[in-house]
């Protein structure tokens, strides 16, 4: 990178797809290139696949938010999860990690039931 370049800005981009993955990439360094000509700069877009896209079955596609905004914050106004400003309860922690334990202890025990080839009844 050059010395004299801006620092780069992060962020966290998902797809469900590899095909939207890639067509992200080619999004973002589309708009990148935009903005960066119309201000006379250069720009580069670099985006890292950390993970594979995850896509849950229908019946598997509920999920659960767990709030972790402290209790002398205000959700409605403290800053969003993504925010360099957000600020955890990491007493919830806890909480979280037993609710998800529990869930994947009984998908298991669903799936070990569920006949050759077939489906559970939950999923």
């Amino acid at each position: 990178m050059d010395p004299g370049a801006h620092p780069a800005r992060a962020g966290t981009a998902r797809a469900f797809t590899a095909q939207d993955s890639a067509r992200l990439r080619t999004l973002v360094a589309r708009v990148a290139d935009g903005v960066a000509a119309t201000h006379g700069v250069e720009a580069t877009a670099e985006l890292a696949e950390v993970a594979i896209p995850t896509v849950s079955a229908d019946a598997e596609a509920d999920f659960v938010l767990l709030g972790a905004c402290p209790p002398d914050r205000d959700p409605a106004t403290a800053p969003s999860n993504h925010s360099p400003f957000a600020v955890f309860d990491d007493a919830v922690i806890e909480r979280g990690i037993r609710f998800e334990t529990e869930w994947a202890i009984a998908r298991l025990d669903a799936l070990a039931n569920c006949p050759p080839g077939g489906r559970s009844a939950g999923g």
